[in-house]
């Protein structure tokens, strides 16, 4: 698919998604109203990608686009008759331009934002893209035939829908295990790209790894070790995951990480998750009724951690830190708590000690 049929297929199916709101008169009508609406499925094996970049708003002044209020994470969705999606933290996707094949030859987009009036879409050519936390850069200039930019103008609700990139095998890795190709998965970051609802992973190994979004809820994880990692507790989901005998020695378990910011350019910098936590988020992760007999907690950072109710029978908790733990009505019946540090812990109706 080239670049303007793909960027055809795109608008037109948007302007169709968007006649629920306000209506649609045609496919190169700036006016058009539109609506998006992503879901996340299986990672394919690569090959033409659209990508849609959502911001809280937008301006474009000299020839530069600034999206400002940029989400954490771009979605791709693969052109028909494949029916794929992705999702891919915006720094990577900005780090990947490149690669996509858009240094080379700059991607035609859909640039779509709403106003008191309605919804309001134009198209633009793209390039040398610009992150900086929170806010996008690209230069920007309308395409032949078009309606000029909105300049001078705060463009609220900005959205771009860019044409197709060419990503090959989009976090491979993941995409490997999840269909048991792959069982060596150590010192990775696991982020909401790797989708592993369902998937036996039993003979697979995270020691090290950064679990930042994974998706293992209903998987069997009975067994794996995630030992000297760290997990982002609030993207990460474990909801119905088989999690007996696990490894999470040394493992830090946070409701937000630090990060490391390395400047790559004038404008562009890479974030880097590390194994710490943010102290200005202490609420950890949520297990309360969780399964977890026979796992290796020794060492590892519970702080805050909410375990409530949990089935916690010959867990090795060994110098484990559950300072404000919540450890109410669990059973501990056969644990091994030496050097636990349970400071500001509720250990009421808690079994087994």
């Amino acid at each position: 698919m080239g670049r303007s049929g793909g960027l055809r297929a795109v608008l037109l199916s948007v302007c169709i998604a968007g006649l629920v709101l306000a209506g649609c008169t045609s496919v190169d009508d700036e006016s058009s109203s539109v609506s998006t609406a992503t879901t996340a499925a299986a990672v394919g094996e690569g090959g033409s990608w659209l990508s849609v970049v959502s911001s809280g708003e937008a301006t474009i002044d000299g020839g530069e686009l600034t999206l400002t209020g940029v989400r954490t994470e771009v979605t791709l969705f693969t052109d028909r008759p494949s029916r794929q999606a992705h999702f891919m933290p915006t720094d990577d996707f900005v780090a990947a331009w490149a690669e996509m094949g858009f240094e080379s030859d700059p991607p035609n987009a859909s640039l779509t934002w709403t106003t008191d009036d309605g919804a309001w879409s134009t198209a633009v050519e793209l390039a040398n893209p610009r992150l900086n936390t929170d806010q996008l850069v690209f230069d920007v200039s309308g395409l032949a035939g078009g309606r000029g930019l909105p300049s001078g103008q705060t463009l609220a609700a900005a959205t771009l829908t860019i044409d197709d990139g060419i990503i090959i095998n989009p976090n491979e890795l993941c995409f490997e295990i999840q269909n048991g190709e792959e069982t060596d998965g150590t010192n990775q970051t696991l982020d909401s790209t790797c989708d592993f609802e369902g998937v036996d992973l039993t003979a697979v190994t995270f020691e090290g790894s950064i679990a930042d979004g994974a998706n293992f809820s209903n998987a069997d994880m009975t067994g794996v070790n995630l030992s000297n990692g760290a997990v982002h507790s609030v993207v990460t989901r474990f909801a119905g995951a088989k999690m007996t005998g696990m490894n999470f020695s040394n493992t830090v378990f946070c409701a937000s990480l630090k990060i490391t910011e390395t400047q790559t350019g004038e404008n562009s910098w890479v974030v880097t998750d590390t194994k710490q936590c943010d102290a200005q988020a202490p609420t950890s992760i949520d297990f309360s009724g969780f399964d977890l007999s026979d796992v290796d907690f020794s060492g590892a950072n519970l702080a805050y951690a909410n375990l409530s109710g949990a089935v916690l029978t010959k867990v090795n908790f060994t110098n484990a830190d559950l300072s404000n733990a919540n450890l109410s009505n669990a059973d501990l019946t056969g644990a091994t708590t030496t050097g636990w540090d349970t400071t500001g812990a509720n250990l009421d109706g808690a079994k087994g000690l």
